[in-house]
């Protein structure tokens, strides 16, 4: 819910939020992004979806939890890096954390 309210907040200053879906192919779930699509097709999600791999993956320092959340300003560097660890109390990010990330990337303080 917090990134949907993150995006409804700050929308108009340039935030977009994608979904990068690498689970898909693992522990036998493999077909062909079939899944995936039925995903996009039942829920419309508000955000953008794209399908990745262990390329990607690796990019991403090897993405192995959910949810894993990045945060980059408009120059690609990275900003934030959050991921709910194993039997960790905190599974995740506050809105005030996402604010204090999200507002001075864009132009706000």
């Amino acid at each position: 819910q917090h990134l949907r309210d993150a995006h409804a907040a700050y929308q108009k200053q340039g935030l977009r939020i994608v979904a990068i879906n690498y689970f898909e192919d693992l522990a036998g779930f493999a077909d062909g992004g079939a899944r995936l699509d039925r995903f996009i097709t039942r829920h419309a999600p508000w955000y953008s979806v794209v399908k990745g791999n262990d390329a990607l993956a690796k990019k991403f320092a090897d993405v192995t939890r959910i949810p894993t959340v990045f945060i980059f300003d408009r120059q690609g560097k990275q900003a934030l890096h959050f991921v709910h660890r194993w039997k960790a109390r905190k599974s995740n990010l506050t809105m005030d954390e996402l604010h204090a990330v999200l507002r001075p990337l864009l132009g706000l303080e």
